[in-house]
């Protein structure tokens, strides 16, 4: 199996950074604030900041270090002509096989800090719900969308069945001009 790119990790952890600095600056609002306020309310504020202080602790430690590493390794994805297989998850591992034909739309997702790595998200759509192949290379994306644009309309089965359709709707439709003639 394919991995996702060795920068996904790096914009991971951006991200995650980047919320626990939002976090942080709640927190040291909190504690600057509750210096303006009764001792009662005081008292709440410094609760709500410790309460946030513990989450973002955790949240450095399971968002920042933790994620990208397990996520680098778990996630997975293959892709033939028939089948594109996507292994992905964090404390749960799901293996999700696509056939190729079923897929109906293809979207590409490149955030800001996606496009200084040169990495792509590719959602492929089904009937049956969204998939995504996260932080891809734009090459590995490219090839993959090529792919499926090449074999994904209709297999061969499909094919032959889909004329063999359009043969008897010819058929039936002499068959009502010979009886009104």
């Amino acid at each position: 199996m394919k991995k996702m790119s060795p920068n996904g990790p790096k914009v991971i952890r951006i991200v995650a950074m980047i919320v626990a600095s939002i976090v942080g600056l709640v927190v040291v609002g909190l504690l600057i604030a509750s210096i303006f306020v009764t001792e009662n309310i005081r008292q709440w504020l410094w609760y709500i900041a410790l309460g946030l202080a513990i989450v973002l602790v955790l949240y450095i430690l399971i968002g920042v270090w933790l994620k990208p590493k397990y996520q680098y390794r778990i996630f997975g994805y293959e892709y033939s002509q028939q089948n594109v297989v996507i292994r992905e998850g964090f404390l749960w591992i799901t293996q999700t096989k696509i056939p190729v034909f079923r897929i109906q739309n293809i979207d590409l997702e490149e955030g800001f800090f996606m496009r200084k790595y040169d990495l792509v998200t590719v959602t492929l759509s089904t009937a049956g719900g969204n998939h995504q192949l996260t932080l891809l290379n734009k090459n590995d994306a490219n090839h993959i969308i090529k792919l499926i644009k090449k074999h994904g309309n209709l297999s061969e089965e499909n094919v032959d069945l889909l004329h063999s359709q359009q043969k008897y709707e010819y058929e039936d439709q002499d068959v009502q001009k010979e009886e009104l003639q």
